[in-house]
């Protein structure tokens, strides 16, 4: 119960304001009320003292006379009787020795079995010519007094002592209203606590509130919002703060959402594939590269487990080989992947450092398909091209030596030699001239043109299309500088 109490108040500024302002309502209240209550006694106790020892010595000549002649017992009592009667008092009177003489609340058989008061703390005083107060309960009537002792002095001589006394009820009585008054006054007052506190908590955490819903809106993206400033204390300066860290939020969003922008805007331009991981290999960023290499749409990815969206145990390695090679290193790896659509990849992983306690990883993806494919063809039309310059090659190596071996004397033999020879340095010439072509073609500077071909048939067909294959032209055209140039143009038959 206690607990569920402090947390309702724990829940509210508003009741811990008000709780606050009660409690210290309470606490005022409760020590006035017992600072009062020890005044007042102290002031009562002192008045009844002061009256006390007003009747004492009211009544010091009349008690004088009677103690210095020795008067009877009798005349004693109905002198006490007759003083405590309009002051409600107990009268009584003691010989120097302690002996009492009389007293109005002893009848005058039982005055020789009363104790001797020769020790009571007021007689002594009494006794030693001072006024003598105590407060106790008498061993004689079994009721708590307030006892008041005056010395009796006849001729400069202490001939004994009057003393008076009071029932502490007469003091006391008076407490239970006092008291009374003081829990109406402090129920007033708490209740007129209770409301201000109320009062002054409304307006005070008003504001707070309102403050409290801005920050929330603020927090769900929100940044047009204001916080209302109607005072020039803490709260309107927490106010003029908010709504400047309001502005000035607004104003970073919108530069991150700039920056973010152009980042998705680069890394979507890039031909390269780009993918980030977290430390759980959680996917934290992909291009649309990246998504196209897999075959994925723009609604995955992001925020997903790595396996999840791109199920290839080689990629997930690669991400393992590059945290444990650490920071600063990068790891290189070539792939093969075989879906969505065969490709060769170029794996390039760097670690990337997000916590103190977590290493993510970036990775690069280079498409190296069509690099592999023009190497191959490369590799396959050097082959074929040493092939065929090795064929001529070989023949006109081996004509000549026979020529120089002595077929120059023969003359017939000789002469077609040396023609086999010529056909063949041709044929090695067209071959150069193809590749020139070839070259010029890759660096562009030659530019193709098609021609239509005329049908022919019969044995001439092939001679008469043969001058027009890879025949080149040249034509001669004035740069802007004014220079004459000279343009090859290729001609291919269509």
């Amino acid at each position: 119960m206690i607990r569920l109490f402090v947390h309702f108040i724990r829940r509210s500024i508003a009741r811990k304001l008000t709780l606050t302002l009660v409690g210290f309502v309470a606490l005022t209240t409760v020590a006035a009320g017992l600072y009062l209550t020890r005044a007042l006694e102290t002031f009562a106790v002192e008045t009844l003292e002061a009256r006390l020892a007003g009747i004492g010595r009211l009544l010091h000549d009349e008690a004088r006379s009677l103690v210095a002649r020795n008067a009877p017992p009798a005349e004693l009592h109905a002198f006490a009787l007759r003083a405590a009667r309009p002051t409600a008092s107990r009268i009584t009177v003691i010989a120097a020795d302690g002996r009492v003489l009389g007293d109005s609340e002893v009848a005058i058989e039982d005055l020789p079995r009363v104790e001797n008061h020769a020790a009571r703390p007021e007689v002594r005083a009494a006794l030693a010519s001072q006024v003598g107060r105590d407060r106790r309960t008498s061993a004689t009537i079994s009721v708590s007094l307030l006892y008041v002792a005056l010395p009796i002095v006849d001729g400069g001589r202490t001939i004994g002592v009057i003393r008076v006394a009071l029932p502490l009820t007469a003091v006391t009585s008076s407490y239970a209203e006092i008291h009374r008054v003081m829990l109406a006054g402090g129920v007033v007052a708490l209740a007129v606590a209770f409301g201000i506190g109320l009062f002054v908590a409304g307006r005070v955490t008003k504001p707070v509130v309102q403050m409290q819903t801005i920050a929330r809106q603020m927090s769900e993206g929100d940044f047009t919002v204001r916080a209302p400033i109607r005072s020039p204390d803490e709260i309107g300066s927490l106010g003029r703060a908010l709504n400047g860290l309001a502005a000035r939020l607004r104003e970073k969003v919108h530069d991150l959402g700039h920056e973010q922008a152009k980042a998705t805007a680069i890394l979507d331009g890039m031909i390269e594939g780009v993918i980030a991981v977290d430390g759980r290999d959680v996917i934290l960023l992909m291009n649309e590269r990246a998504r196209s290499m897999f075959g994925l749409d723009a609604t995955r990815g992001e925020r997903k487990p790595f396996l999840e969206v791109i199920r290839n145990a080689e990629l997930h390695e690669v991400f393992r080989e590059s945290r444990a090679a650490g920071e600063g290193s990068v790891s290189h790896r070539e792939l093969r992947l075989a879906s969505p659509v065969e490709r060769r990849v170029q794996v390039n992983a760097v670690p990337l450092r997000l916590a103190a306690d977590e290493v993510g990883v970036v990775m690069v993806l280079h498409d190296v398909t069509e690099l592999r494919r023009l190497e191959q063809v490369r590799t396959e039309f050097v082959a074929n091209v040493s092939h065929e310059l090795r064929t001529p090659l070989t023949a006109i190596q081996g004509y000549l030596e026979t020529l120089l071996s002595g077929a120059l004397e023969e003359r017939e033999n000789a002469r077609r030699f040396l023609d086999i020879v010529f056909r063949h340095t041709e044929r090695l010439g067209r071959l150069l001239n193809d590749l020139t072509d070839l070259s010029n073609i890759e660096m562009g500077r030659v530019s193709l043109v098609h021609v239509r071909g005329r049908p022919c048939d019969g044995p001439g067909a092939e001679a008469g299309r043969r001058p027009d294959r890879g025949r080149r032209d040249r034509h001669r055209h004035r740069d802007p500088a004014g220079r004459f140039t000279e343009d090859h143009r290729a001609v291919l038959p269509r």
